[in-house]
């Protein structure tokens, strides 16, 4: 999926993040030997097509991994935990409408406690997120719909 070809083995901390739309597959993953460091995501346009265009989903934080994907008639969501400057590590998502660019990343989960692994999922017009906040497993429903 990239040229840093930084391989693990079996590592289920640091699993890829994948999501089918019609032909295309988007790939979120964490990659260590990428520049920067952190959560990545890319796009194949279709079955034996290579993925392309990766770039990084958080460059600006100092820590981003566990990154998960989930994709619907050409929009795309991904989330992810990361960590900037002083902060608890929290839970970001961004977003892709068909054909557009990503969102800036937008902290879902609160600043006062560290959040961490999110998972992704669409239910009829809702986007469900959940993830780790401290010892608490939390999640919220938000339109899938999103500006």
């Amino acid at each position: 999926m990239s040229e840093g070809r930084w391989q693990i083995e079996g590592c289920p901390l640091k699993a890829t993040g994948l999501a089918v739309d019609g032909e295309a597959a988007w790939a979120a993953w964490y990659g260590q030997a990428e520049s920067p460091a952190g959560a990545w995501i890319a796009r194949s346009a279709g079955v034996g097509q290579p993925f392309t265009d990766a770039r990084p989903l958080h460059p600006e934080a100092a820590v981003s991994d566990a990154p998960v994907v989930v994709a619907r008639e050409g929009a795309v969501w991904v989330a992810w935990h990361a960590k900037e400057g002083e902060e608890a590590r929290r839970v970001y998502l961004s977003h892709r409408r068909a054909g557009g660019e990503f969102s800036q990343p937008v902290a879902i989960s609160a600043a006062e406690v560290t959040a961490s692994y999110p998972a992704l999922a669409l239910a009829g017009e809702d986007l469900v997120i959940a993830w780790q906040q401290g010892e608490a497993i939390v999640a919220t429903r938000l339109p899938a719909a999103l500006p």
